[in-house]
């Protein structure tokens, strides 16, 4: 089974020999081809690469993987023979050449998709306390200063105008394909290895388990800011009505006052000199 590198990434080449009793000195040598081809890979302008000796029979070389130009997937042999010196002339006798085999093709990062949609959901993660900060504040920005000069007209404006920014938020997330989904619309590519990709696989799905579930719960956000901007409009015009009772309760207690006033402060009539018409009569 190949193992899969990243296109123009430096990676580690490692020879360890494996007699522990050897106490000898050793040079490996690798050489690096394009496994279909056979043409060879050069390193720094040469056919081969030097490893470096870092103790305990275990050898390193650092190599920067060639492009994968055509986006299929390239397959490269590396190949490390043991030298028994410098010039590297002397191949050893006890150790064999060995061949390992590399497939470079562009690795899929869950974390970068998620990563790249941060910026529609507020961030990397779903941060729901941001979110409800951002609507209360744009509750207040579309609201008027003063709440005793509500009127009607303002406040279905003002309502209006939220429902609109929430219904935008609804779109864009229900635009919002789950990594999955972008995987499966990925044109297919066919390469000559045959990879497990079981552990990628299996951490899509649960990548798409946690955006599905953080797309209801920013659903779930708005849904009960619209409740919330419901209740306020029923609530203003609950106190309108109250504030209009209270308003006419005072128009009459004051012309109920001025009729008083006007009974107790009138002039008194002397039905005196009427009485004694009538008597004379």
């Amino acid at each position: 089974m190949s193992i899969q590198i990243q296109p123009q990434q430096n990676f580690a080449i490692v020879r360890q020999l494996p007699d522990p009793s050897d106490v000898a000195t050793y040079y490996v040598r690798c050489e690096i081809r394009n496994a279909q081809t056979d043409a060879i890979i050069p390193v720094r302008n040469l056919a081969y690469l030097n490893m470096t000796d870092k103790g305990s029979r275990r050898f390193i070389g650092i190599f920067q993987a060639p492009a994968d130009v055509h986006g299929q997937g390239l397959l490269i042999s590396v190949k490390t023979t043991v030298y028994t010196d410098s010039g590297y002339t002397t191949k050893s006798d006890t150790y064999n050449e060995e061949m390992e085999t590399y497939l470079v093709l562009e690795r899929f990062n869950p974390n970068e998709v998620i990563r790249q949609m941060g910026p529609a959901l507020g961030g990397e993660d779903i941060d729901y306390k941001k979110i409800e900060k951002m609507i209360i504040k744009a509750v207040k920005e579309n609201l008027p200063e003063e709440q005793e000069e509500k009127t009607d007209e303002t406040v279905i404006r003002a309502i209006g105008s939220l429902e609109k920014k929430l219904a935008d938020i609804s779109i864009l997330v229900g635009k919002i394909e789950s990594p999955k989904e972008t995987i499966e619309k990925a044109p297919e590519t066919k390469i000559e290895a045959s990879p497990d990709f079981s552990p990628v696989t299996d951490t899509i799905k649960e990548t798409s388990k946690n955006v599905t579930k953080a797309l209801a719960g920013v659903l779930d956000v708005v849904q009960k800011v619209q409740e919330t901007l419901y209740s306020m409009e029923e609530k203003h015009v609950e106190d309108k009505k109250i504030k209009k009772a209270i308003e006419t309760k005072a128009t009459h207690d004051k012309r109920a006052a001025e009729i008083v006033n006007g009974l107790t402060t009138a002039a008194p009539v002397d039905h005196s000199a009427r009485a004694k018409e009538l008597i004379n009569g």
